[in-house]
This record gives structure tokens, C-alpha cells and sequence, in this order.
């Protein structure tokens, strides 16, 4: 079935996506725009990520836009996908990438088999086939040049009624990919006002024990994007089944969700301070209120890099936040704090431990604002004292060196950054007294 739409999305009239569809085009391609981008566009909802589908073979895809000089990713031409990189503003969903908007472009596909995991696929023969092989009906919606828009599986009907259903027997939706189980929960997270089919909730919780065949990098994708809708609460409500087969500390989320809302009124309050936080960072600091265990928190950030595939950095900001710091209004210690781990950390720290540290939840509101406005008005400084006057002064290279430097560097942050280059010597020197001898 085809529909009109209102007016031709913006989308459509970038000098970026008219090079990607005009190099498709010069090959002899047909091409849709699919998925979230239509469904966003219906629902009025800000578009980020473009993919399209073409009638040519991946081979002819990728050549297409290499004669039209546009850079291209083939790491998911097995499946059917090459990405197509354009030199322009960079997209929110595209941190990481550079300087460049990304498009997925696929060639009509349909699946020969599955194993929840993986698909093996083969070439389709038109779009309705195409369509068959998506998980919702509200994302199998294909828009073409004029905005057109082919509706196979009465997406846009369900658009209207606001409900989440997967296309045919949920079931075997499902069993084709088991991931299909976190995003129902995360599309409902992040669509406003969505319900869910009773159908497709009773066969994500039937399935739920499979999830354990999920690469860690497929669940942490969609947890970024879970944690971070509206209805973040209300999908971890709904999903508590599901939690159960997940190791600790991922498992604490069934339990922990009940924090969520005492956590957004405290970021609502302190949203200023909330908002100096990067979208990575907001993540982080969510899924660390949800996975927090006051009676076992020393390996938790340890498990999640594990358990989700995380990077180093995410790692350490997670161990700041459950473990190392020890968050107090005492502006000494905070500025100590806020030099060795950074102001993100600290903000952070700070509104993690509001929730679910008993010390700082019954902290007086007036120390709690001040120290939340010392943190959100730190700004680093650079240390005055240098290895090599200490070496000049005599000390020599080694553990102890590094001792040395570290105390004084804490002893000039926690009296406000304000010791000069001497007052720091003097005090390195009488330290590495006291700790020789």
C-alpha cells in the first residue's frame, strides 16, 4: 500500500543524500529510504540515522559510489550492508565517526536461515519480500524519492494507534534474533506514548533465556540507546522478566529501576549540572545507579566492561563513580577530587551518591548545592611543580619521586590551587623528608 506524506522531508533535499541516491541512480539502481528515518519522520521525531535499500547487489552498490568518489565501509557487506560516508556535520548518533554522516545501504534482501544470533542471506526480488525479514511494523516502512511511502505490514496504522508489534508470528521474530527481545523494550523506551502488543511482550518473556547468545556489543548498543529514553523506566518495568538471565551486576537493573525516579528529580533540580555531562557520560552514569550494589561494588565496574564490551575510559569513569571517590562538601577534599578525576567524574559522583549513598543523601541541601556549584565552576589548572625541580633539588628518579609529587600535587588542590611553584617545593621537599624518613 502506498501513502502520501505531509511534505517532502528535509532528509530528501541535502546535497549529501542526493550524491548517495544519484550515484545508485547512474548504476541503474532503484532505492528506498527504510526504517527509522520514515517511522521518525511520521512521528515528527528528530531523524538521525538514514539507511536506504537498492535493488542492486552489494558488489554494484559498493562500486556505484566509489566511481562517485564517496568513501565507503564494507564491514557489513556479508549481511548485505555497505555504509557510505559523507564529508559533512557530524550526527549525534555518529560520534566516533569523524567529520562524517553515515549511510547504510542495503540490497533487497531475505533471510535462508537463522540462529537468533545471525542471519544467512539471499538476494530478494522486491521490497514486500524485503520487507519480511524486519522485526516491527512501525519500521518496515519504505519512502521513496517523492516521499512516497509503501506500507506492507500496516506500519502507519500502527503508528496511529501507538503500538509496538512485530511483523507476523512474533515467535519467529524473535527466534531469528533473540536481540529483537531488548529492542521492543527500547523502542517503547524511546517512542512516546507507545504500548506494546500482549502478543509480542508473552514471547519476548517466553524467549528471554536465550539472551545469554547475544554478543556483549549488541546488548550495550541498545542499552545506550534504552537508558536514555523518556520511558526508561516504564520499559525496565515491563522487562523485568527478562533480567533474570543476565549476569550481576546487569541483573540488580530488575530491582534497581525503583531509583530511577528519585534520580530524575534530582537531575531535573540540578539540571544545569546534569547537562555538562556528554551523552556517553550520561549513560554511564545511569547504568551505574542501576547496576549499584552498596554491599559489593568493587568489581562492578570491572564486570560491566566485560559484560558490555566497554572501553577503558568508560571503565575508570564507572570506578570513580561506584568506588574510589568519597563525596563530601568539604571544598579541599572536592577540589582534590576534582583535579585527580575531572569535573564529569565528579558531577558525576555527585549526583550517583545523592541517590544511593546514605552519607550523602542526608547531606543538608544548602552543602549539597554548594558543592555541586563547586564542582560545575571548576576549571583545571596546571600544577606548578615540575620532576625536574625536584630532581635539581636532589631527589632522585624512582617510586618514591612519584610518591613525592603525588602528595604535594594533592596538598596544592585540596588549599585551592593557590601555592605557587616555591610553596610547592618547599612542601615536596619537607614530604619527602617525612617519607624517607
Amino acid at each position: 500500500m502506498n501513502e502520501p506524506v505531509k511534505q517532502l522531508p528535509d532528509f530528501l533535499r541535502t546535497k549529501d543524500f542526493a550524491l548517495v541516491a544519484d550515484a545508485l541512480e547512474q548504476a541503474g539502481g532503484e532505492w528506498r529510504v527504510v526504517g527509522g528515518a520514515v517511522r521518525d519522520y511520521v512521528l515528527d521525531l528528530p531523524i538521525e540515522d538514514i539507511d536506504l535499500v537498492c535493488n542492486l547487489d552489494t558488489d554494484a552498490i559498493e562500486l556505484a559510489l566509489n566511481k562517485a568518489n564517496i568513501k565507503t565501509i564494507a564491514i557489513g557487506k556479508a549481511f548485505g550492508v555497505i555504509q557510505a560516508l559523507m564529508p559533512t556535520a557530524v550526527m549525534p548518533s555518529d560520534a566516533g565517526q569523524g567529520q562524517f554522516r553515515k549511510y547504510e545501504i542495503a540490497c533487497l534482501r531475505k533471510d535462508v536461515s537463522t540462529d537468533g544470533r545471525h542471519a544467512v542471506i539471499t538476494a530478494a526480488d522486491d521490497w514486500q519480500m524485503d520487507s519480511g525479514r524486519r522485526d516491527f511494523t512501525i519500521n518496515a516502512l519504505y519512502m521513496d524519492g517523492q516521499a512516497n511511502i509503501s506500507d506492507y505490514h500496516v506500519g502507519l496504522q500502527d503508528i496511529e494507534r501507538k503500538i509496538l508489534r512485530f511483523i507476523g508470528d512474533a515467535n519467529q521474530r524473535i527466534q531469528e534474533d533473540y536481540l529483537r527481545i531488548m529492542r521492543l523494550f527500547r523502542f517503547y523506551a524511546c517512542l512516546p506514548n507507545f504500548t506494546i502488543e500482549a502478543g509480542a511482550l508473552e514471547a519476548c518473556y517466553h524467549h528471554a533465556a536465550q539472551l545469554h547468545k547475544l554478543s556483549a556489543e549488541r546488548i550495550c548498543q541498545e542499552l545506550r540507546l534504552w537508558l536514555m529514553g523518556a520511558s526508561c523506566m516504564s520499559a525496565i518495568k515491563f522487562s523485568v522478566p527478562i533480567w533474570q538471565y543476565f549476569p550481576q551486576p546487569l541483573c540488580l537493573i530488575a530491582d534497581n529501576y525503583r531509583r530511577l525516579p528519585l534520580f530524575a528529580e534530582l537531575c531535573t533540580h540540578y539540571q544545569s549540572a546534569y547537562h555538562m555531562l556528554n551523552q556517553q557520560q550520561r549513560f554511564l552514569l545511569i547504568l551505574a545507579l542501576l547496576t549499584y550494589d552498596k554491599d559489593d561494588n568493587s568489581s562492578q565496574a570491572a564486570l560491566l566492561k566485560r559484560q558490555l564490551r566497554l572501553a577503558n575510559h568508560e571503565e575508570k569513569f564507572l570506578h570513580y563513580m561506584c568506588v574510589q571517590a568519597d563525596f563530601t562538601a568539604d571544598e579541599g577534599q572536592l577540589n582534590q577530587q576534582l583535579d585527580a578525576a575531572g569535573q564529569a567524574s565528579v558531577l558525576a559522583g555527585l549526583l550517583l551518591h545523592r541517590v544511593i549513598d546514605e552519607t550523602l543523601a542526608n547531606m543538608p541541601e544548602n552543602l549539597y548545592q554548594q558543592a555541586i556549584k563547586q564542582a560545575m565552576a571548576y576549571k583545571p589548572q596546571q600544577f606548578p611543580l615540575t620532576a625536574s625541580m625536584l630532581l635539581d633539588a636532589g631527589l632522585v628518579q624512582g617510586e618514591l619521586l612519584g610518591k613525592v609529587m603525588h602528595h604535594s600535587r594533592a596538598w596544592w588542590a585540596q588549599n585551592g590551587f593557590t601555592a605557587n611553584a616555591t610553596d610547592c617545593l618547599a612542601y615536596a621537599l619537607k614530604h619527602h623528608a617525612v617519607v624517607k624518613g
